[in-house]
Parts: structure tokens; sequence; C-alpha cells
């Protein structure tokens, strides 16, 4: 996939999903691991190894500045990639992180977002 295919909203846009891949000129990226606990970093995730995003949330909880986000795709290989990342309201390169985690099935990278996240995704399939 194409950087400038990814979807996109009013509060997260292609500059913001350059700073959840590596490279990001911010350094925000801290990397992409397995997933389950410990484990060493894995191939990064880059827009190339992505076939489909398959769920995508992003929201400025104050409404400027600050960006909240997580993205559930599938990789080329068959396999899953989980990303969340936040930068406050200082903006990409301060007070910002971003990361990704790679597994067999779409169920074991679920389980690596955080409560809230699960929480907003599990809402968004319900609809």
């Amino acid at each position: 996939m194409r950087l400038e295919d990814l979807p996109t909203n009013e509060d997260w846009g292609r500059s913001s999903w350059e700073e959840v891949f590596p490279g990001a000129n911010g350094g925000d990226y801290s990397g992409t691991y397995p997933v389950g606990p410990g484990g060493t970093e894995v191939e990064d995730v880059t827009p190339e190894r992505i076939t489909e995003v398959l769920h995508f949330w992003a929201e400025s909880p104050e409404g400027f500045g600050s960006q909240d986000f997580f993205a559930v795709a599938r990789l080329t290989d068959g396999q899953y990639a989980v990303s969340e990342a936040y930068a406050d309201t200082t903006g990409w390169g301060c007070q910002a992180d971003a990361w990704w985690k790679v597994g067999p099935t779409y169920e074991s990278v679920i389980a690596e977002l955080s409560e809230s996240n699960r929480a907003r995704l599990d809402e968004s399939r319900r609809r």
C-alpha cells in the first residue's frame, strides 16, 4: 500500500501516518515487536508491507494539537499488525510515541491494544 492510500480523517493526515513508520522526522517511532511478552524487534511495518487497513481510529481529544491513534492491518506475508500512537499538544517529536506489534492472527494483535482502544474497536464493530 502506498502512504497516500492509507485512511485519514480530520484529525489524522498523511503527515501523521509518516510518524508511525521508521524514519519519522520527529523520531517518535519506537519499533516493531512480536505479539506477547518480551521479544526482540522484528521487521519494521512500512506502508509497503500493508495490504489492507482493517480498522483505523484517530482523534484530537481537545480539538487541537494532540493526537491519539490506533490501526489494525493485514500484511503482505499474511500476518497482522497493530499500532498505537499519540502526540501531546506540543506535537510529534516531543511528548509522543508510536509502535507496531506483529502476530500470526487477527486475535493475537487485537489483544495488544490498550483497554480503551479495544473498547473503541468493539464499539465500531457493533455499528
